[in-house]
């Protein structure tokens, strides 16, 4: 399985046992406090993810922590899960994509706006709208400036891609030649 799917899919799990918007942006933060912990001490991240250092002295360290931070009981049986099943590495991935699981499971349609310039305000909140308009719910927008874009915007949700970019037009152009 891909490490993409398996994110998704830890992340999925949290947010569907989370009952309310305070218990959930608890735990997110609480969970975002023990990454930055791993990701700040690199001896401990290594220790951690290291696949030779066997899962019950993991637990042991892993514990410990917990106990000492006073972790809530949904972020300790989650970090005790990801250890069971050796997915400690990813707990940086997750923690990422649980807001966008989050809005996904809010009903929030999350589209990735990508432009050679950032957008002024005016034109997210229009985009937003109409957006919003189409997709007949709520609308959340990852702005990306790519200087590749040229000019125009790149606009992703999920798998499908809307490119009303100059470079996407010329690659259309060239395609077109390119059979003809």
């Amino acid at each position: 399985m891909k490490v993409q799917a398996l994110v998704k899919r830890y992340a999925q799990g949290l947010v569907a046992a989370c009952r309310e918007k305070d218990e959930w942006e608890s735990i997110l933060a609480e969970l975002k406090e023990i990454n930055h912990l791993f990701m700040s001490h690199r001896e401990l991240k290594s220790l951690i993810e290291n696949p030779f250092i066997p899962k019950t002295k993991k637990k042991i360290i892993i514990e410990e922590i917990i106990n000492n931070l006073n972790l809530l009981p949904k972020v300790r049986r989650f970090l005790l899960l990801l250890n069971e099943h050796h997915r400690m590495n990813f707990l940086n991935d997750i923690v990422a994509y649980l807001p966008y699981a989050w809005m996904e499971e809010k009903g929030v349609a999350i589209f990735e706006v990508r432009s050679a310039v950032p957008l002024e305000k005016e034109e997210v909140d229009s985009l937003r709208e109409k957006l919003a308009e189409l997709e007949a719910a709520p609308v959340h927008l990852d702005l990306v400036v790519d200087p590749e874009i040229l000019a125009g915007i790149r606009i992703r949700k999920g798998n499908v891609v809307y490119d009303a970019s100059i470079k996407g037009q010329l690659n259309k152009i060239k395609e077109i030649l390119s059979e003809g």
